[in-house]
């Protein structure tokens, strides 16, 4: 979440002055993004924060509880890049992704993703919490042992060795 969504949120009157810096000062201290840090501390609702940058940006807001994110869409964003900008691809439609992010103005994050994975995107907002929970869980589930590959790599299998060497 950019500082002129905080500035919106005061200006709304969802959050007062001195929520917003006590926030900026935690999340700077803890390490963390200002979304968190400000449903963190309790001073706003995570979904009322969502549906505040949906609205604010005419960007439709999604619950990521609601899917189930396929493997393929998933591995077209690494799982370092998804922590790096806090994002989680959603589905794939043509040459269009559907990507959860909590800060929708976030060219950076945006054009390097699509650079990467050479889709277009479509921007869809949920809260950095609601992202830490499927990059968690759909990641590391990926990065479990496959059982159907686990012969593969077999100590007992050894390699004929190469006749041409001389």
């Amino acid at each position: 979440m950019n500082e002129r969504i905080g500035e919106l949120l005061v200006k709304e009157n969802l959050l007062s002055s001195e929520q917003l810096l006590k926030a900026r000062e935690e999340a700077a201290s803890h390490g963390k993004r200002l979304g968190a840090q400000i449903t963190a501390l309790g001073f706003m609702d995570e979904n009322e924060l969502t549906e505040f940058v949906a609205t604010q940006y005419g960007v439709p807001s999604i619950n990521l509880e609601d899917f189930s994110i396929e493997p393929e869409v998933l591995a077209l964003i690494p799982e370092d890049v998804a922590i790096k900008h806090n994002v989680v691809p959603v589905n794939r439609a043509g040459s269009t992704l559907i990507l959860a992010t909590p800060d929708p103005a976030n060219i950076i994050a945006l054009d390097d993703i699509k650079f990467l994975t050479g889709y277009n995107l479509q921007a869809v907002v949920a809260s950095e919490e609601a992202i830490a929970r499927p990059i968690e869980t759909y990641y590391h589930q990926a990065d479990a042992p496959d059982d159907r590959l686990a012969g593969l790599a077999h100590p007992a299998i050894a390699l004929a060795p190469d006749h041409n060497e001389a």
